[in-house]
């Protein structure tokens, strides 16, 4: 029998959501044959290990993002340390790649996950940045770091008219594959546990906020609550407060059932949450990271087609919440094509 040929799969920690829609490229490589290798680091490298404790897996530089109410000008302050970590992960994952053999490298957002002897793919549904500040610096250097790569997966729908992220995945570089939405989620019909689900995520110091905000409010509230804190790395039990349940994680179909069994979802308007809640067709609140401009796009395109109302978290009322809520769509109807199997059969 030959050997299966050998692909890392190399997410960023920022979130969870890099680590989570990365779970099923992976179900679909080793599905058809290939030998999966996980690198990352942080909360996102937890999560793969606890969703796939066969791979082996390798850690890498950690960016250490942080930021407060200034998203822009936090990250631009960063820009030398964040250069310095792309040039140390480029060092680390050529050695992991020569050590193990890998033939293919699919990185989501790690700039410097490629090497010159390996097929180089790069996953990311922002080709066009929404900076307030030097919008043309970084969307320049943005190009320069992208074109490292031979083939860029943007996981939304081609057709302008029916696209997730709107304006961002629009892209002019070549070898463009648009390989549609991913979610590790599915549809299921499940009887109604609890009247809101929160999950929590993002960076600090943000990520406590938002947890500390919707901790106070659905505690003091007598609905059925459930609070998932997004918190991998961590180990600590469920504890009630309350009529809200808190839980420090849940893997993927431990969240695909407590979604499912809930009539309303709180969230963060990532575009993975956003992919992931579209799969479930739910009813969901945005509350996006402060500053960061990408998920205040999402909040206010998906509050502009009446799917969902978007909050600052500043000023976030659950209750007016809940009532504003009723009066949108939701996410429903779900459908598109899906080319990731087929340009996975390509490789």
């Amino acid at each position: 029998m030959p050997a299966k040929r050998k692909i890392i799969v190399t997410p960023l920690n920022w979130g969870l959501g890099h680590a989570t829609r990365c779970v099923p490229i992976i179900h679909l490589l080793i599905e058809q044959g290939f030998e999966v290798l996980l690198a990352s680091d942080g909360d996102a490298l937890q999560l793969l290990q606890l969703e796939f404790p066969e791979l082996t897996s390798f850690e890498l530089p950690s960016y250490n993002i942080e930021y407060g109410h200034h998203f822009a000008f936090s990250v631009l302050k960063r820009v030398p340390h964040i250069l310095s970590t792309i040039k140390r992960e480029r060092q680390a994952i050529e050695t992991i790649a020569q050590n193990t053999g890998a033939e293919i490298i699919i990185s989501d957002n790690r700039y410097g996950c490629y090497t010159s002897f390996t097929k180089n793919i790069f996953v990311c549904h922002q080709h066009h940045l929404l900076v307030p500040v030097f919008s043309y610096l970084a969307n320049s250097l943005h190009r320069k770091l992208l074109r490292k790569f031979e083939q860029h997966w943007i996981p939304d729908r081609e057709d302008p008219k029916a696209k997730f992220a709107g304006k961002l995945s629009t892209s002019s570089l070549p070898n463009v594959h648009y390989i549609g939405p991913l979610s590790r989620f599915q549809k299921m019909d499940t009887a109604k546990k609890y009247d809101c689900i929160a999950v929590i995520s993002g960076p600090e110091p943000q990520r406590s906020y938002f947890e500390a905000i919707l901790q106070e409010q659905f505690s003091a509230s007598s609905l059925k609550t459930l609070l998932v804190r997004g918190k991998a790395t961590e180990v600590s039990p469920e504890k009630q407060i309350g009529n809200c349940t808190v839980v420090p994680f849940l893997n993927a179909a431990q969240l695909n059932q407590a979604i499912c069994a809930s009539y309303v979802v709180i969230c963060r308007s990532g575009y993975s949450s956003v992919m992931d809640l579209a799969t479930s067709e739910k009813k969901v609140i945005f509350i996006p990271t402060p500053g960061q401009t990408e998920q205040i796009y999402l909040g206010d395109y998906f509050q502009q087609k009446n799917i969902a109302p978007c909050y600052k978290q500043s000023n976030f009322d659950l209750n007016t919440a809940l009532m504003e809520v009723k009066k949108y769509s939701g996410f429903h109807s779900f459908e598109g094509k899906n080319n990731l199997r087929t340009i996975i059969a390509q490789l």
